[in-house]
């Protein structure tokens, strides 16, 4: 598959797939991956100030879930299906399916749950990573390898992100992290950011 530099944090979803497959991730399915990406994102804002996932997240009943993620997930499974569903991901559906394997199996002959395979001859590539996010990579994949899917949901339920809002609503940038001086920062920092944009537009469309 040719690099296609529009879709860069696609690639980086399904190269984040790929390191925790190679780290040995245990029960590693979908509702596991999505605290995984919250967590993965929760450490580099609390310690870089920077998330590593473009992502916005919503309180749902297993903790917080990054839905465009997830959607483009479901999507990836529905393009391999072939099952005539409309795809709101088709294009990024096709680069996760080019590298990720996934299927839709049941537990117990009850609930689906989507597990994830690499394709043959796929690797991680650290490329698509700075020095701090593979550091924080490594870190979640350590800490979280062995937990299972109801240990690391129950986990997410005490971070201030689900606790700071209701049900099926957004989680602001502010509560990902639970130290109120780290919100302060961060708040500060986002704040700063989103004036200089404005002032830059103002400047561009003067000219």
């Amino acid at each position: 598959m040719q690099y296609n530099r529009q879709y860069k944090d696609i690639y980086k979803i399904a190269h984040t797939i790929l390191f925790f497959l190679e780290n040995d991730m245990r029960h590693f399915g979908i509702t596991k991956l999505m605290k995984l990406f919250f967590y993965a994102d929760k450490y580099h804002l609390e310690k870089y100030k920077k998330t590593i996932f473009k992502s916005m997240y919503t309180k749902l009943e297993h903790g917080p879930v990054p839905q465009s993620t997830h959607a483009l997930l479901l999507d990836a499974l529905s393009l391999k299906l072939d099952n005539g569903y409309p795809l709101e991901y088709e294009e990024e559906a096709k680069i996760i399916d080019y590298f990720i394997d996934i299927n839709a199996v049941l537990l117990d002959g009850k609930k689906k749950m989507l597990k994830f395979q690499a394709r043959e001859d796929m690797h991680a590539n650290k490329d698509f990573f700075s020095i701090s996010e593979l550091e924080i990579l490594k870190k979640i994949s350590e800490e979280f390898k062995d937990i299972s899917t109801d240990e690391i949901s129950e986990m997410s339920h005490e971070a201030r992100a689900w606790k700071s809002v209701d049900m099926r609503q957004p989680i602001s940038i502010y509560n990902l992290v639970d130290k109120l001086e780290d919100r302060k920062f961060i708040n500060y920092l986002y704040e700063e950011q989103f004036s200089f944009r404005n002032s830059f537009d103002i400047h561009k469309i003067g000219n």
